[in-house]
């Protein structure tokens, strides 16, 4: 095993790499917008990230026979292009003392092998991200419940996948004593632990979790890597409400932990179904060949399914001509121009990613969120511009700054601007990369960019020119002695005969 990840694991991913390299690939702004997300997210308890995700069944060549190569490539093409969720069905080979996937020749645990080579290329500041993988078993699976009693399945996940990576319930149940997990009421010994800790603290990035067949498995296996179904709430898209019209409905809905729809959706209601509050598993086929015609149709799917905030093409601090015009239209009190603050476009007529990139000393109203209340909003009644985010006054008592954070916190902001009858309106929200260029974080105008380092070119200026001065100045007094000479060597001669004259006078013996 040891063997296989040193030398052979690495070789097979970089052949799978170079394959991959047929889809469609990520432009910068969508990478922005990803993470950027996930920022957003970052005191978000786990059970309540979107997560997209898809049928795995669904999406790899369907025949028994078809290249294991080319079908594991494309489980690693799903993962570097931000799928974070995997329904996976598996059957038991008696014969061979095996779980595959199921309609396929692919070993479970190549399928684990692939997600660890993943895992261990993105686990940086900057890719970490959370994965969930769903596990369901077909129906001579279940039957043959005696066959499946005597194979370890803890022993094959932690041969497929490093134990260090994956969240297991002894870990829960660790963060829950210690006060780590979260609601959205604040921490809760029921609750789940942040995105922040769950990736950065505590460093894991799987989550195991079985929608049936748990009882199969003797108690070792149900107790250790991999949460029971009754920690998920997995539906399909004819058992549920959508939209949500209340902020009771959506507070309702945040109550349930883990939430998945399953479906066949269209790209077009992907936002419909994340803004109440699920990760979509899509049961249909999104072809993965990259043919002129497919390539558009996946990134367009990708997109669609990735992002609820930004628009694929934004943020990249940068807009284009007629977002120009409009600013250059807008009230301003500074000539200045600066690109580099999010703003929440709402339209009533249009349910589109809202966020966009705005004119930081563009006057625009704020947008207020009420204390610590997840779903409760005010647009402010002053304008500024983004600098003057800062100041206290310009949310109500009680409110502050805020953006939304989740596809259910902007659906309740949905909700509040309809109540107000609002039909069109830009407002300034909580994200901006003015301290660095694309790193799009939180916390107001003066907020530090986590991945850089970064001092202000005004501090920068304030900071050198004195000790420009300085070497200026000795540079010219160092110049100023190589120009003029000290007359030392002029006088030499002139001291050595003053000295022979006065030793001829001196009387040689000692004196009487």
């Amino acid at each position: 095993m040891l063997l296989y990840f040193l030398v052979v694991a690495p070789l097979w991913m970089l052949s799978g790499l170079v394959r991959a390299e047929v889809w469609p690939s990520f432009s910068d702004e969508m990478i922005y917008a990803i993470r950027s997300q996930r920022d957003l997210m970052q005191n978000i308890s786990i059970d309540q990230v979107p997560l997209p995700g898809l049928a795995l069944k669904n999406s790899l060549p369907g025949s028994i026979t078809s290249n294991e190569t080319e079908s594991l490539t494309t489980i690693l093409s799903l993962l570097h292009h931000g799928i974070q969720s995997f329904r996976v069905d598996l059957t038991f080979n008696s014969s061979a003392g095996e779980w595959f996937l199921e309609g396929t020749n692919i070993r479970f645990v190549k399928m684990l092998n692939t997600v660890n080579l993943f895992v261990m290329a993105t686990n940086t500041n900057l890719d970490a991200n959370i994965l969930t993988i769903l596990l369901r078993f077909d129906n001579d699976t279940l039957r043959n419940s005696n066959a499946i009693k005597e194979a370890n399945f803890t022993a094959i996940l932690e041969e497929g996948l490093s134990p260090g990576y994956v969240y297991s319930i002894a870990d829960l149940e660790r963060d829950r004593e210690l006060n780590q997990t979260l609601s959205i009421n604040g921490y809760s010994d029921t609750g789940w632990v942040g995105l922040s800790r769950f990736l950065f603290d505590v460093k894991k990035r799987v989550v195991f979790g079985f929608l049936n067949g748990a009882e199969l498995f003797s108690e070792d296996d149900q107790d250790n890597l991999v949460f029971p179904p009754e920690t998920f709430h997995y539906v399909t898209a004819n058992n549920i409400t959508c939209p949500l019209n209340t902020v009771e409905d959506i507070m309702r809905v945040s109550q349930i932990q883990w939430r998945f729809l399953e479906g066949n959706f269209s790209y077009e209601n992907y936002l419909h179904y994340l803004e109440c509050g699920y990760s979509l598993i899509l049961t249909n086929p999104i072809d993965t060949r990259n043919d002129s015609s497919q390539g558009t149709s996946l990134q367009r799917h990708l997109s669609s399914l990735l992002l609820w905030s930004w628009n694929a093409t934004a943020p990249d601090d940068k807009l284009d001509e007629s977002e120009d015009s409009d600013d250059s239209e807008s009230s301003s009190t500074s000539q200045y121009v600066a690109y580099r603050c999010g703003a929440f476009s709402y339209n009533d007529y249009e349910d589109l990613d809202p966020f966009k990139i705005g004119n930081c000393y563009r006057n625009l109203p704020y947008l207020c969120r009420f204390s610590d209340r997840a779903y409760f909003w005010n647009i402010s009644e002053d304008t500024g511009t983004y600098f003057e985010s800062d100041d206290k006054d310009m949310c109500p008592t009680g409110y502050k700054f805020g953006v939304p954070r989740t596809p259910l916190q902007q659906r309740s902001l949905r909700i509040h601007l309809n109540d107000m009858d609002i039909d069109n309106l830009d407002f300034w929200i909580d994200i901006n990369s003015i301290s660095v260029s694309n790193c799009w974080i939180t916390g107001g105008p003066y907020a530090s960019c986590p991945y850089q380092k970064y001092g202000s070119r005004r501090n920068y200026i304030a900071m050198t020119v004195p000790t420009s001065a300085i070497a200026l100045v000795l540079l010219l007094v160092i110049f100023y002695f190589n120009w003029v000479h000290v007359p030392i060597q002029d006088n030499r001669n002139n001291w050595k005969r003053i000295i022979n004259a006065y030793s001829k006078e001196e009387v040689e013996g000692v004196p009487s």
